[in-house]
């Protein structure tokens, strides 16, 4: 990310080289997998605990913006799984604070992993996901 910003580009490009990394050490994709089963974890016992002071209540989680413009962040979410957690899912839909979040997202992203890719073509290649 260092030698990104600094506009020293890895001879294989920024995403091999961001993939070669995740290849190399594994344990950074398994660290952000047990995050993942801990946060169902919390979040089934949430449930267990509402639906054992009344069954009838109901129970949701927010889904954040960011599952709607990063592909990295939207593979680790799966709503099938999530909904077995809950009563409902709310997504949000809301524009008003998501499109700074986006256009902040794809400066970051597209000056380090995908900064080989256009930005306009990097915009399309994130919503399409």
């Amino acid at each position: 990310m260092q030698n990104s910003l600094k506009d020293q580009r890895p001879s294989d490009g920024y995403f091999v080289e961001f993939q070669r990394l995740l290849l190399k050490f594994p344990e950074i994709v398994a660290y952000d997998r047990l995050f993942d089963i801990g946060k169902h974890e919390v979040l089934s016992e949430v449930k267990s605990a509402v639906k054992a002071v009344n069954p009838k209540l109901q129970i949701g989680f927010h889904i954040e913006h960011v599952n709607s413009f990063n592909p990295f962040f939207r593979a680790t979410r799966s709503y099938a799984d999530l909904a077995t957690h809950a009563d409902f899912l709310k997504v949000v839909v809301y524009n008003n604070c998501g499109g700074e979040r986006y256009a902040n997202f794809i400066r970051n992203i597209g000056s380090t992993v995908f900064r080989d890719v256009p930005k306009e073509e990097l915009m399309r290649l994130t919503t399409t996901f």
